[in-house]
Formats: structure tokens, sequence, C-alpha cells
């Protein structure tokens, strides 16, 4: 995978979340985003890996009508199913561009 992927990643990422009026880690992802450029810097990759430890983090979110995201109680499944591929992919593309810059 190549940083081309990870930015689609995040971008799709972005997108979904910003669907479903998550304004917290919508703009988290954006900020990263908009900070890249043409290429991931190492600051840029740790800043990713950094959502994926501790409470409160990019794991943690679950997207529900009851976490207050505009989605009905039918559509909270499939939203969540592809939120959380995206975070996998999104982390597995980052570690291996972090091991790829050591």
């Amino acid at each position: 995978m190549s940083e081309t992927d990870l930015k689609n990643l995040l971008a799709n990422c972005e997108h979904l979340l910003v669907s479903v009026k998550d304004e917290w880690w919508s703009h988290k992802i954006s900020c990263v985003r908009e900070a890249t450029g043409n290429r991931l810097r190492e600051r840029e990759l740790d800043e990713i890996l950094s959502w994926f430890g501790g409470m409160g983090s990019f794991n943690d979110l679950i997207i529900s009508g009851q976490n207050g995201h505009a989605v009905s109680p039918e559509e909270e499944s499939a939203k969540n199913k592809q939120f959380r591929d995206y975070k996998e992919r999104i982390y597995e593309v980052a570690i291996s561009l972090k091991r790829s810059d050591s």
C-alpha cells in the first residue's frame, strides 16, 4: 500500500464522518490531510498512529444516533462496518509506511 492509498482512505473516512455529522474526528482527519501536501511525513504518520490508543481514541468511536450522529438506527450497523474497515486499513497502511520510512 502507498501514501496515495492512505490519503484516499483518510478522505473516504473523513467523508463518512462528515456525512454523519461527526465534527471532532472529521476535523482531525482534515487537518492531517491538509498538512500532508504531496508527501506524508513522519509527523503525519505519528499523528495518525496516535489516534489508535487510549480512552477516547479513534478505536472507541461508534457511529450512533445516541452519540449525536446523524444516522438512523437502521443505518448504524452498515455505517459502523464501513467505519471499522476504514480504521483497520488506515492503521495497517500507516504502520506499513512508518516501517518503510525507518
